[in-house]
């Protein structure tokens, strides 16, 4: 099987000379180098992997698995729009369940590996633990996300790999891209991060020099939670203000994730916290958006309430929540999702469309 170029693969604005992975340089920015090595896995992950920068400090497997699912979510709503026949409908509740699921996968992947590349510049003591997070939790989420995507391409799947080889190339890769060995736990922080950590493209001073086997500074993640609760306001406030609360509750849960000596509990505990830094990377991202401008698409809640109660699932909380979620939430994940294929566009949060851009239609 032939490995075919992605047309819709583009460099983020202002890469050139960046020294990016592959181009024989040091990278001076964590997440230009990240950004452009989820695009290079676009086209051909492992290919990307190979050329990635052995920077401790750089979440490349993380990113490069992110542009491999983007492909594969894409090369599936391109068959599904197209209607050629075998693939279920946009219409068909398997469709749009596995549409929505795996693009707001993608998105609370691409938060955390955002935080772990911009966390090497502004919090360099507290950010090995998100890139082992990251590089441990986004490859297994988004290859079981991926393989959801089988419910769009209907029965006969299995016998159409010539129509779906895009597909079933980047689902292989993902399943190559996992590797054992759960993150470690940091202590935690009483603060909270910076905006700056969340904000796509802002400035970033030198990466600080990398530090072989020193101890990870208090975590400030879990402020990321309280910073958006203070912040969530509107039809959508209390909903949010809800699972803040029960997500920074299970962040208290974990303890020092010691996990009592066992190391099974402790590779548990260390499973949690990926999930957990994940959704408080989205939250802190949504925040930076709302307090950036307070339009387009990151700004909304739709995606943000579908991540966390994704991520409460997964943990299997069932704290109170006095508000149902958005009963549109999945209509405009899935609009906004449609919107971007037709587009050209990629599916992570670099793409999001910019500020007072309209509001996609629904898709049919």
């Amino acid at each position: 099987m032939t490995r075919s170029s992605d047309p819709a693969v583009t460099e983020p604005a202002g890469a050139a000379g960046s020294g990016a992975p592959g181009g024989g340089g040091r990278a001076a920015r964590l997440d230009t180098a990240a950004a452009l090595l989820r695009a290079a896995a676009r086209r051909d992950l492992p290919l990307a992997l190979a050329r990635a920068a052995a920077d401790p400090r750089l979440p490349a497997r993380a990113a490069a698995a992110a542009g491999s699912a983007d492909s594969a979510l894409r090369a599936v709503l391109e068959a599904v729009l197209a209607g050629r026949g075998g693939e279920r409908p946009l219409g068909s509740p398997g469709t749009r369940t596995a549409v929505t699921g795996a693009f707001a996968d993608l998105l609370a992947a691409d938060a955390l590996v955002r935080t772990a590349a911009r966390g090497g510049h502004l919090l360099p003591g507290a950010a090995g633990p998100w890139t082992a997070a990251a590089d441990h939790l986004v490859p297994r989420l988004l290859q079981r996300a991926t393989a959801g995507l089988l419910a769009a391409l209907g029965a006969d799947w299995l016998h159409q790999e010539h129509r779906h080889g895009v597909f079933h190339r980047h689902l292989h890769d993902l399943e190559t891209a996992v590797r054992p060995g759960p993150p470690p736990i940091p202590p935690r922080a009483a603060g909270e991060p910076p905006d700056a950590l969340f904000a796509p493209g802002g400035p970033l001073p030198p990466p600080a020099p990398h530090r072989p086997g020193a101890a990870p500074a208090p975590d400030p993640l879990a402020g990321a939670l309280r910073v958006a609760a203070r912040r969530a306001a509107g039809p959508h406030g209390r909903a949010l203000r809800d699972r803040f609360a029960l997500l920074a509750a299970a962040f208290g849960g974990l303890g020092d994730g010691s996990g009592d000596g066992n190391p099974v509990r402790a590779g548990a505990l260390g499973e949690r916290y990926a999930l957990l830094a994940s959704a408080a990377s989205c939250a802190g991202v949504w925040a930076a958006a709302t307090a950036r401008d307070g339009t387009g698409f990151l700004a909304r809640p739709a995606w943000l309430l579908t991540v966390l109660d994704r991520t409460a699932t997964r943990l299997g909380l069932d704290g109170p929540r006095a508000t149902a979620p958005d009963p549109d939430g999945a209509r405009l994940l899935l609009a906004e999702a449609v919107a971007r294929v037709r587009g050209g566009l990629p599916l992570g949060l670099g793409a999001a469309p910019p500020a007072g851009s309209p509001r996609p239609a629904a898709a049919s």
